[in-house]
């Protein structure tokens, strides 16, 4: 009788084991770009394309384009729990400009993002941040670039975009 109670007891641990997994593997994070998709339609009647996407630091950046031909940028924490991945939203830029830049700044970090369509064909970008420049040659026609820069200071002085003969062109 007493074998029986013991095997009893781990037919039921058995059983609830393989309800916990059942539960969790039900409960699994969401894919990040259906869930993006369904956020920023949510967010954007106007939303159109992602264009770029980028992972930095437990962020992911998404630069996209509305039906306006507008850039728009928006932030997502990957925050954990102890079962699954979830994304939380964390800022938004939009710009009517065609490059544009986001900055932001705390005491703990400071960081400037560099995006848009590149509808004038610039091959370089320049700012300076702190004294030190910061210069970035271009080839694609979407631009998403993130600098995690030292101290709390965000602020960009000379933001210059040039053309292949290293002429200023006006954004």
């Amino acid at each position: 009788m007493n074998v029986i109670k013991k095997y009893f007891y781990v037919l039921i641990c058995l059983i609830l084991l393989v309800i916990g997994c059942l539960f969790m593997m039900s409960h699994q994070s969401q894919d990040f770009y259906s869930y993006l998709i369904q956020d920023i339609s949510k967010r954007d009647r106007h939303f159109e394309t992602i264009e770029k996407v980028k992972y930095q630091d437990g962020l992911y950046f998404i630069v996209y384009q509305d039906n306006q031909a507008r850039s728009h940028l928006l932030i997502y924490e990957n925050v954990h729990n102890l079962w699954m991945d979830n994304y939380q939203f964390w800022g938004e830029s939009s710009s009517s400009k065609d490059i544009d830049t986001f900055n932001y700044a705390d005491s703990h970090q400071a960081m400037v993002v560099v995006y848009g369509k590149n509808k004038q064909n610039a091959s370089q970008y320049s700012f300076v941040n702190n004294g030190k420049v910061y210069k970035k040659e271009m080839n694609d026609s979407y631009i998403l670039d993130i600098y995690m820069l030292e101290g709390s200071s965000c602020h960009i002085a000379d933001w210059t975009l040039y053309d292949q003969n290293h002429q200023i062109i006006q954004n």
